[in-house]
């Protein structure tokens, strides 16, 4: 037996009537077996449970299929039920149901456009129930008329036609009908003209003339947003409409339609000319925004960026990426794998690409429109000891040509050239942002604050010292760690300023204070109008932007303000300012410069501290790429302030030599700073010092001219004091509390030996030149610090740019102090010819000072007063200005004291002493005074005696060249000593025989071997007994010759000549 629908739903009208007197235990087995649908193995009825999809049960909206099991027999409740629901069925099964009647009435059926027919359902009826449901089509398009047999529509036919009218009817048993009826329209005679007209991108107006028969009524419509009638939408016969089109922001031509009499009226509007030289570009993608926010938004915010790029301080061009066939491919490659660095990055490399092709010598700004998933942060590795997984930034778009960096993590810096600001998150937060700027595109900076806490409240203080002493109202009140987020929310939150300098931990949804938290929608939630002001930070994360959560930069951006932070770790120095502060320092500094932007200030705050530490590293790279502005970079920024100048006074003086600048240097002593009961000194709060190494003053100054190229420096000399104590050495901290390792450091003297250096950046069309100083030295074996009081260089330049920068070698040759006078000489070269040879000392007593050698070709010498405790490095310019440094590789050199006269060595001869045993029938020998007076009080005579001195040599220590070693063995077994001169016999006794026989006792003096004796020197003679199993030496002939006449063979053998050595 088939169900179809009718029975259905006849079977579930009956159901409700039977449920309704059903016992109440049933009730209980029902909801259970409706949820848990298709549980039961009995046979089920499928239906489409509607109203079971309800929050109350804990499912979700969709609709869900649910099957109600025949319960199985077997208790009381389930069988009636059963036997009941089964009775329903069959009941339903057999009825006869009827379907219904479809009928309706059109009136009139025909006439001339336009007609408007009635149409009426009421004649429609069911005689076994009702019409429920009424669906009315025309030439098989559905339209919306009618919903019930009561309800009486007209419609609009404003063309010439036949139409066909169907009308379809449903009854409350689902069961269906239909009918059709036609309508003929005459048209009336019209003509329009012209059909069509194209105006060029302003506003402008038109009109079109209509003529028509006399009986011809006519209406006419705009179908485009951008287009009014504004005169004749209604007429008959013959007329004129009149209608008026708005200015077209956009570069892009558009076209559009007006209604006329029944006719199409074609509209072409062509767009703005885009600028053949943009100062600025807009990047989004139109696709993506559509895909995140829908259509109707993402056209929205691309007509708003229109409007934007026309502002004449943008002058922009818009630029969908997706656009291009290269990125779009990039793009759909990458899809939603967000976190998938290598395709992000390829997306990344592909829109530069349109900027570059888009470059030119106007281009100030980037404007990225969307986050990360529109258009994606480029991903930077990150090499400092507590890494993010990535640094996210925006600085690889607007670097035209990236800096080579071997000490970086990465093989390039990016060190932007022009400026970029990054517009989030929804399209209506990004307009509310655009239309702020429109409104007013200056920050005039009256009013400021500042806030810090923790390790970097230093940082912080040197801000509002700027801002104080350029002039600005700025409130200092939060430098500290005495106040909580309750004062933040007052004082910062609820208190209006121009700009706010944030200083302290971070996470991406909040900001830390020395107590309590400032979470994202404290921002958000504020009632301040913080429109078009500045907040700025270090903190860590706290430019972190985290789609579909409340995050910092969203929050600034539903104020509508622009925010510059960090999208990973903010560090900083534990002694002194550097790192992050100093950017943000530097970033303060360039908004109160004349003539500034929100976006120029930064990416100058980012080349100046590029430009101000040459050892560029892992950490500079990370703290300079990852600050980004959320804003717009075009924002004017305008004040009533008087940049400070710097605590460090110049004078600079140009000479007689066009080629060279003098340049003084003085200060107030530097400032004394302690931290972990060890203090450090400091110029204007800038200290140098790489991570683990000793943290001294700093100073850096801009030497760039403009008619000529840098080429080099040299120290001319200063003064400084001397500090009997160890700096402590620097280590870097992030926001949220990460220190870098420990380190330990040790340098062969004073450290830095070279404590200048010049440095030329050059970026895009810009070139800095800048003398980076550090103005200490430390020396670790004496703990001693100097500390510079002032300061004197000469800095040379070349004409024009050179492409010789090839440092000369130089070397000393020879130093020599005799009295107080120290005179040097010095080997140098290049190819160019060397300009000068400068020698720069100090004696160690406050003092630095130079002088300048004579020479030419190679070879060049001179003079300066010195003690021994003077030191001392050379520099030589070659013909270009290039100058190499000498510096004794960190030790400095010493003026040699004047050698003494050379005198002939003197060497002592000493004796050797022999014994004689009765009771070993040997004789012993030794050179050691010691060993010689220990015998003759130890021993009785007739163990040893002593003899006389056998003859003399040389004792260890103090042999003249040409002497060769006596060497000396022990034998246990006979109780006797044996002497070899012979290094041959040595090694064969101490191979072949064990140490019971003969042990090795080393040297025991020194003498000639045979025919490298001098004149003086006598034979020593070597016997043999083979009775006394011992050798005896003398160095008189008369007792040699003695011994071979009186003694037989096996008493005394005669050897030969042992060595030589000289007679008593």
């Amino acid at each position: 037996m088939s169900i179809n629908l009718p029975l259905l739903s006849g079977f579930l009208s009956r159901l409700a009537i039977f449920l309704v007197s059903f016992p109440s235990a049933v009730w209980k087995y029902l909801p259970h077996s409706v949820w848990r649908a298709g549980q039961n193995d009995s046979a089920c009825l499928s239906l489409r449970l509607w109203w079971l999809c309800g929050r109350k049960a804990g499912l979700t909206t969709q609709r869900v299929r649910a099957n109600i099991p025949l319960p199985r027999l077997g208790t009381r409740e389930n069988s009636f039920l059963a036997i009941g629901l089964f009775m329903t069925l069959i009941g339903t099964a057999s009825a006869d149901l009827t379907p219904p009647n479809a009928c309706f009435e059109a009136t009139p059926t025909e006439g001339t456009a336009p007609l408007t027919v009635t149409l009426e359902p009421s004649c429609s009826d069911d005689s076994d129930g009702t019409v429920v449901q009424y669906d009315w089509s025309i030439d098989g398009q559905p339209i919306s008329l009618a919903n019930a047999a009561t309800d009486t529509k007209t419609i609009s036919f404003d063309t010439a036609g036949t139409f066909t009218i169907v009308l379809k009817v449903t009854d409350n048993d689902g069961l269906t009908a239909q009918t059709q009826g036609t309508v003929q329209v005459e048209g009336c005679t019209s003509q329009i003209n012209p059909t069509s007209r194209s105006h060029d991108s302003s506003a402008d107006s038109g009109s079109v003339d209509v003529n028509a028969s006399t009986d011809c009524s006519w209406t006419a419509k705009s179908n485009t947003s951008w287009a009014t009638i504004t005169a004749g939408s209604n007429g008959q016969g013959n007329d004129i409409v009149m209608y008026s089109v708005m200015g077209n922001p956009s570069t892009q031509s558009r076209s559009g339609t007006l209604t006329i009499a029944g006719w199409d009226f074609t509209l072409n509007q062509a767009g703005i000319l885009p600028p053949t030289n943009p100062h600025t570009l807009i990047l989004t993608n139109h696709e993506k925004l559509a895909d995140l926010y829908g259509p109707t938004d993402a056209d929205k915010i691309i007509s708003k960026l229109n409007e934007l790029a026309i502002h004449s301080d943008v002058q922009g061009l818009v630029i969908p990426v997706e656009n291009d066939a290269t990125v779009a491919a990039a793009i759909a490659k990458r899809g939603n794998n967000y976190d998938d660095e290598t395709q992000t990055n390829a997306v990344a490399e592909t829109i530069k690409q349109l900027i570059l092709n888009q470059w030119n010598a106007n281009l100030e700004n980037v404007v990225i429109v969307g986050d990360d998933r529109v258009v994606p942060f480029y991903r930077l590795t990150d090499g400092t000891s507590t890494p993010d997984t990535w640094t996210l930034t925006d600085d690889f778009y607007t670097d035209r040509v990236p800096t080579s960096c071997s000490g970086c993590a990465n093989p390039e810096a990016y060190i932007a050239d022009i400026a970029s600001g990054r517009l989030i998150e929804t399209p209506s937060q990004m307009i509310d942002v655009i239309d702020t700027f429109l409104a007013d595109s200056t920050l005039n900076i009256e009013d400021a604050a500042v806030t810090g806490y923790d390790f970097v409240q230093d940082g912080a203080q040197a801000q509002c010292n700027l801002l104080q002493s350029a002039g600005i109202f700025t409130d200092c009140a939060l430098i500290g760690e005495h106040w909580t987020s309750d004062d933040f929310n007052r004082d910062i939150l609820n208190t209006y300023h121009d700009v706010t300098s944030i200083n302290g931990q971070a996470h991406y949804d909040l900001f830390g204070a020395p107590s309590g938290y400032l979470y994202a929608d404290d921002f958000s939630g504020t009632s301040t109008d913080f429109a078009g002001t500045l907040f700025y930070t270090l903190g860590c994360h706290a430019g972190q932007n985290v789609p579909d959560e409340l995050d910092l930069p969203e929050s600034l951006a539903i104020l509508r303000a622009n925010y510059i932070a960090n999208t990973g770790y903010g560090w900083g120095y534990t002694g002194g300012i550097g790192l992050s502060e100093e950017l943000m320092w530097n970033l303060t500094n360039e908004l109160l410069q004349p003539k500034m932007t929100l976006g120029k200030a930064l990416i100058n705050a980012k080349q100046q501290y590029f430009a101000d530490n040459p050892a560029f590293g892992p950490y500079d790279e990370k703290i300079m790429t990852e600050s980004t502005l959320y804003g717009l970079p075009m924002y004017q920024v305008q004040s009533s302030a008087t940049p400070p100048a710097i605590g460090i006074q110049r004078d600079k003086s140009q000479g007689n030599d066009a080629q060279k600048t003098r340049y003084t240097y003085t200060w107030a002593k530097t400032t004394p700073v302690t931290v972990s009961e060890k203090t450090f000194y400091s110029l204007n709060g800038k200290v140098a010092g790489n991570e683990g190494e000793p943290i001294l003053p700093k100073f850096t100054n801009d030497v760039s001219r403009t008619d000529q190229i840098l080429q080099g420096v040299v120290f001319r000399g200063g003064s400084y004091t001397t500090v009997d104590a160890a700096p402590p050495l620097q280590s870097f901290k992030t926001t949220t509390g990460y220190l870098s390792p420990d380190r330990t450091f040790n340098a062969p003297g004073w450290y830095p030996s070279i404590f200048f250096t010049p440095h030329t950046v050059q970026l895009n069309a810009m070139r800095k030149e800048m003398l980076v100083v550090t103005a200490g030295q430390y020396h670790s074996k004496m703990a001693q610090q100097r500390l510079f009081d002032d300061m004197v260089f000469y800095v040379y330049y070349s004409a024009s740019a050179s492409s010789d920068w090839t440092v000369p070698t130089v070397s000393l040759t020879d130093s020599r102090l005799s009295g107080d006078t120290a005179t040097v000489t010095v080997t140098t070269s290049d190819a160019s010819g060397i300009k000068e040879v400068v020698v720069a000392y100090t004696d160690g007593k406050g003092t630095w000072k130079s002088v300048n050698l004579t020479g030419s070709d190679e070879t060049w010498t001179g003079e300066f007063a010195a003690t021994a405790d003077t030191e001392f490095f050379i520099q030589s310019v070659d013909k270009i200005g290039n100058v190499a440094v000498n510096d004794n590789d960190g030790q400095y050199f010493k003026p040699e004291p004047e050698p003494e006269p050379e005198l002939e060595p003197v060497y002592t001869l000493s004796p050797v002493y022999r014994f004689w045993s009765e009771t070993h029938q040997v004789h012993f020998f030794t050179i050691s005074e010691v060993e010689k007076d220990v015998i003759i009080a130890d021993y009785p005579e007739e163990i040893w005696r002593f003899e006389e001195a056998a003859y003399y040599a040389y004792s260890k220590g103090d042999q003249p060249d040409g002497t060769s070693p006596i060497y000396r063995f022990w034998s246990d077994a006979n109780q006797v000593h044996f002497f070899t001169i012979s290094e041959v016999e040595k090694d064969a006794i101490i191979a072949d025989y064990p140490e019971e026989i003969w042990r090795f006792e080393g040297v025991a003096y020194y003498a000639y071997e045979k025919g490298k004796q001098p004149e003086g020197a006598s034979a020593v003679h070597r016997f043999w007994s083979d009775i006394n199993q011992a050798h005896f030496f003398t160095v008189y002939e008369a007792e040699k010759d003695a011994i071979i006449a009186n003694s037989p063979e096996e008493m005394w053998r005669h050897e030969g000549i042992a060595w030589y050595a000289y007679q008593p």
